[in-house]
């Protein structure tokens, strides 16, 4: 039996899920799946190389102790690693991703399915490439938040301009695109996130309607109608002015905790927008909010 993959294996609290994940995409996971792992808990799994998975692993455990600092409770992530047999690889792979519907109109799809899917725009999303596969809540409410706003939103849709600040995969950008919009801007802070973001867009033939940049958040500039920005909690917090800053008229906000939801809807009404929608799955809370 050849043995050519490995797994890391994280169960961390549920509102650590997202940054985890993210660091184990940035030392370059060929793929990153994240599952519930039990009441309040997510199971991360993140496949390598077996002659990367060994300084992944050390870098891990690295960065969870520098989280732990700031946040105690990443002392309770366990950390695994497991042998995956060559032959099973396509096959676990694929069984975690399949075709799955999403607000009014979407329908999301590895590229190794042909879903029908008559009525829904379907997004070609490559999952080994970017955290963003729609799988997880935070994705779900970016988008089914990002559809009611594109509906509401004063304007022709082809004259209304999006910022998706950490793009990811690109999916929140693709599915802008597939419902008109031309003046759509993609940043992450992550060149491999960028470029990831950039196959995905040619994958859906919406590349020519998307501004790629890779650029940190405080150093984001200009202003659009529309901001959609699913971060961390700290991260939101953190750069709550610079966020309204940027928009025109919504602002569209993932990647808190449902336990640390009402600290950043505080924290962006104080600055004078308000919240008009909300969408709460599982762990995770999403929120569109206006200018007065």
């Amino acid at each position: 039996m050849n043995q050519q993959w490995t797994a890391i294996e994280a169960i961390t609290p549920a509102d650590l899920a997202d940054p985890v994940s993210n660091f184990l995409h940035e030392q370059g996971a060929l793929g990153v799946v994240i599952e519930e792992g039990g009441s309040a808990s997510e199971l991360i799994k993140a496949y390598f190389d077996p002659q990367q998975a060994h300084e992944a692993t050390a870098r891990l455990t690295a960065y969870l102790s520098s989280l732990a600092v700031i946040f105690p409770h990443a002392t309770r992530i366990s950390v695994t690693v497991v042998p995956v047999p060559d032959e099973n690889w396509a096959i676990i792979w694929q069984e975690h991703f399949k075709p799955i519907s999403i607000g009014a109109s979407l329908m999301v799809s590895p590229p190794w399915e042909t879903p029908k899917a008559p009525g829904r725009h379907v997004i070609v999303i490559e999952p080994a490439e970017a955290f963003g596969t729609g799988t997880h809540e935070t994705t779900q409410g970016c988008l089914e938040l990002l559809e009611q706003a594109v509906e509401e939103l004063k304007g022709p849709r082809d004259e209304l301009s999006l910022l998706d600040v950490g793009c990811g995969s690109g999916i929140l950008a693709v599915a802008a695109a597939k419902w008109g919009l031309k003046r759509i801007t993609a940043v992450d802070n992550d060149p491999v996130a960028v470029e990831s973001a950039r196959k995905n867009a040619s994958l859906n033939k919406v590349e020519d309607r998307i501004e790629f940049v890779c650029v940190s958040l405080a150093d984001l500039e200009g202003r659009r109608d529309l901001v959609v920005a699913n971060l961390d909690t700290r991260s939101l917090l953190e750069h709550s002015a610079h966020l309204v800053s940027l928009c025109f008229q919504g602002l569209i906000l993932s990647g808190a905790p449902v336990g640390e939801w009402e600290r950043v809807t505080s924290a962006f009404t104080d600055l004078g927008i308000v919240l008009r929608r909300e969408i709460l799955k599982a762990e995770w809370a999403s929120g569109l909010f206006s200018k007065m």
